[in-house]
């Protein structure tokens, strides 16, 4: 297990865990199990660990990559200014890049992503799959892959960016906490901020602090909190009603590929309206490659990352074991 810099890609942070066990590679060397995770917006990779080693300890045999989006390396030597702007398709085009470094024809790939990493993620898998690689499950968690803007915090953020320089606004607030120590900061995070865990244990606590440590990276970093901005403004535009894309992708279903789409009861992202013309068009009965999932009302919330890493993996195992 480990937090890497990917060379060779702009300011782009990976975590990787390898495949145990025996025959988990093919002649190539390459594991024959290889699951991604595509994160949301600001998905910082370091709020995924617990979730993930989870997910592992239930399949060893799986390689994990969690690839940063372009922009948001936070490992090596993080704290650089790069005024550089990465818009959603170059990160459709800079995965697909990544991903085929990492696999090869005879490999079965994974997919799970958050928010609009699942957006991202649907235009990845299209690609991928044109090349005749195999995608073997693909799981969706709280996906904004249609009209984002008529969200909640979709039409507050566009309110925002009306009428007041909202990434100006946040340049100026991460060099203001940047006066303050970091203890000082992680202390917001951690007592104020975040809601503890409801599992007490180490995982969950383990999970916190990782959340706590990527929280105060993004918000002293201005690099990364321009990106984070102007990348929502980008979503805003592109995430729209794309029936041809969907219709495609939950076609897939039927191709034989495994698809979870998992929603929040209640997502400051995803309207309900949203959510229901979705279940309306695609949810099948018949179809059992195809799962959609609705949450508690006082369950899983669309930051489940931050401080529910570990009953999500034990929903997001449960349903694994039932696909794959």
């Amino acid at each position: 297990m480990s937090l890497l810099t990917l060379e060779g890609f702009p300011s782009t942070s990976a975590y990787h865990i390898k495949a145990e066990g025996q025959n988990v590679v093919n002649a190539n060397g390459i594991a024959k199990d290889i699951l991604f995770f595509i994160p949301g917006n600001p998905g910082l990779v370091e709020y995924y660990i617990t979730y993930l080693d989870l997910i592992h300890e239930k399949y060893p045999h799986f390689e994990i990559y969690c690839l940063s989006h372009a922009g948001y390396q936070t490992t090596h030597n993080y704290q650089y200014d790069n005024e550089e702007y990465y818009d959603i398709n170059y990160q459709i085009d800079h995965k697909y890049k990544i991903i085929k470094d990492l696999v090869d024809k005879e490999s079965n790939i994974h997919f799970l992503g958050h928010s609009m990493g699942t957006f991202v993620m649907q235009k990845l898998i299209k690609k991928l799959i044109d090349d005749d690689l195999k995608v073997k499950f693909i799981g969706l968690i709280c996906p904004t892959i249609v009209n984002l803007k008529d969200s909640d915090s979709g039409k507050k953020f566009q309110k925002l960016y009306r009428w007041l320089p909202i990434i100006k606004l946040g340049l100026l607030f991460s060099w203001f906490l940047g006066l303050f120590s970091e203890s000082f900061i992680k202390y917001l995070f951690g007592s104020i901020i975040f809601d503890e865990p409801k599992v007490r244990d180490s995982k969950s606590e383990q999970s916190l602090k990782n959340s706590i440590d990527a929280s105060f990276k993004l918000v002293t970093t201005p690099r990364i909190v321009r990106q984070a901005l102007t990348l929502v403004v980008d979503e805003l535009d592109m995430i729209l009603q794309d029936d041809e894309l969907n219709d495609w992708f939950f076609g897939l279903s039927k191709e034989g590929i495994k698809i979870w789409t998992y929603f929040a009861f209640k997502d400051h992202w995803i309207h309900d309206n949203t959510r229901d013309y979705i279940l309306s068009r695609y949810f099948d009965e018949k179809n059992s490659n195809l799962l959609f999932e609705l949450g508690d009302i006082d369950g899983i919330t669309h930051s489940f990352c931050v401080n529910q890493s570990v009953e999500f993996a034990e929903i997001t195992l449960n349903t694994m074991s039932q696909l794959t």
